[in-house]
């Protein structure tokens, strides 16, 4: 389930685990951020910077000369309607502008 902090890079590195090409990077990526979590970087236990780290550490491997454009384009063609952690994310903004369904009403 997605964390508030670093919510957006958590959603992308979910949608990257789900993507049969990407798997094994994100994966490797993943370890490496971890090994430097535990032995050099303990900042890194802060869910939003390892969140950022792992993204960023992602599209500079996948693409070193344009990571950030990478990043772009990686951004564009999620389909982010399929995307259960953006949706639990953003569940609680989905009733606003409505009234919100009452769940064990007392009559």
């Amino acid at each position: 389930m997605c964390e508030i902090n670093g919510a957006l890079e958590r959603v992308i590195i979910d949608a990257l685990e789900d993507i049969p090409e990407e798997k094994g990077l994100i994966g490797e990526v993943i370890r490496f951020i971890d090994d430097l979590k535990r032995e050099m970087v303990p900042d890194l236990n802060h869910a939003n910077k390892y969140n950022k780290a792992t993204v960023g550490t992602f599209f500079s491997v996948r693409d070193p000369q344009n990571a950030m454009r990478s990043f772009g384009t990686f951004i564009s063609k999620i389909d982010w309607a399929q995307s259960e952690s953006l949706k639990t994310l953003f569940e609680p903004f989905s009733y606003l502008g409505r009234e919100k369904p009452i769940d064990n009403q007392i009559t």
